[in-house]
C-alpha cells in the first residue's frame, strides 16, 4: 500500500517541478526495438490488493473481490495489449501450479517488487532519466521465461483502498467543518501499474503508473453483471491512458 500514500502529494509535484519535463513512465533505451523484435507478450496474473478502510482507519482485505477484480483486470489487459499488435498469451495461476512454477513464480514477483519500488520510490523523474533504466529482474525472470517459453513478459499491479459508509460520513462532517469538498471527492484512493520484462535476460523494458482518487469497486449496483460492466470500463479507460506511449504493433 506504500505507492497509494504518495496520492495526495503528486499534484504538488507536479505543480513544483517548473518546466523540467517529468514522467511516470520508465523504459529502456531499446524497448521499442525489442518489444516489435518479439511481439508476443505473456501477461502473468495480475497482482491486486483492496482494501476496506474503516472509520478508525483499520484497513480488512477483500480477498473474494480481489478474485473478482483479477479476472476482470486480466480480460481487459488482455483486449488492450492485443489492439496494440501483440500476439497475446494468458499465464493462469492454475498453469502456473499445475506446471510446479509456483515456487519460480513466487521469486519472480520478488525481484519484479523490489524494482517497482525503487523505479518508483519517486513518482516523477525528469524524462532523461525515466527513458534510461538499466534495471534488472535477473535469473528469477530469465529463468521463469525459459521454462513458459516467453520472450516478454506483462506484470500487472493494481491496488485500492475503499473507504466504509462510516468513513465516508467521517469525511463528510470533515469536509463541512473545514469548508473543503477534497475529503468527500476522495473517498478511495487506487493505483494500476503495468511494465513489460525481456525474459531472455530480465530487463525491464517498459513501465507505467496512473494513480486515481476512484477504486474500480462499484458498491452502488447490486446487479454482478452491470458492475462488472462498470468496473470493466474504467479499466479500459485507465489502461488506454497507461498504454498510449506503446506504438502499435499492427504498423
Amino acid at each position: 500500500m506504500r505507492l497509494l500514500l504518495i496520492l495526495p502529494f503528486i499534484l504538488v509535484i507536479i505543480t513544483a517541478s517548473g518546466c523540467a519535463k517529468v514522467t511516470k513512465e520508465r523504459h529502456s533505451p531499446d524497448f521499442e526495438s525489442k518489444i516489435k523484435e518479439y511481439n508476443d507478450v505473456v501477461v502473468l496474473p495480475p497482482k491486486v490488493e483492496v482494501n476496506m478502510v474503516d472509520v478508525v482507519g483499520k484497513k480488512k482485505r477483500m480477498h473474494d473481490y480481489e478474485d473478482h477484480l483479477e479476472n476482470i483486470i486480466k480480460e481487459e489487459v488482455v483486449k488492450a495489449v492485443q489492439d496494440k499488435g501483440f500476439r497475446v498469451k494468458k499465464l493462469h495461476r492454475r498453469e502456473i501450479w499445475e506446471q510446479q512454477l509456483s515456487e519460480d513464480f513466487g521469486r519472480l514477483q520478488q525481484s519484479f517488487n523490489a524494482a517497482k519500488n525503487k523505479l518508483y520510490a519517486r513518482v516523477l523523474w525528469e524524462e532523461e532519466k525515466a527513458f534510461s533504466i538499466t534495471e534488472n529482474l535477473g535469473l528469477p525472470a530469465i529463468l521463469f521465461g525459459g521454462k513458459t517459453n516467453s520472450n516478454l513478459l506483462l506484470f500487472v499491479d493494481y491496488e485500492g483502498a475503499i473507504k466504509t459508509n462510516g468513513a465516508r460520513a467521517r469525511d463528510f462532517v470533515i469536509s463541512i467543518l473545514a469548508n473543503s469538498s477534497a475529503a468527500v471527492e476522495d473517498a478511495d484512493a487506487s493505483f494500476l501499474l503495468v511494465a513489460i520484462v525481456d525474459a531472455t535476460n530480465g530487463n525491464i523494458l517498459w513501465s507505467n503508473i496512473i494513480y486515481t482518487a476512484k477504486s474500480l469497486y462499484v458498491s452502488a449496483i447490486n446487479n454482478f453483471s452491470s458492475r462488472d460492466n462498470v468496473e470493466a470500463e474504467k479499466l479500459r479507460f485507465l489502461l488506454s491512458d497507461i498504454l498510449k506511449q506503446i506504438r502499435n504493433n499492427k504498423n
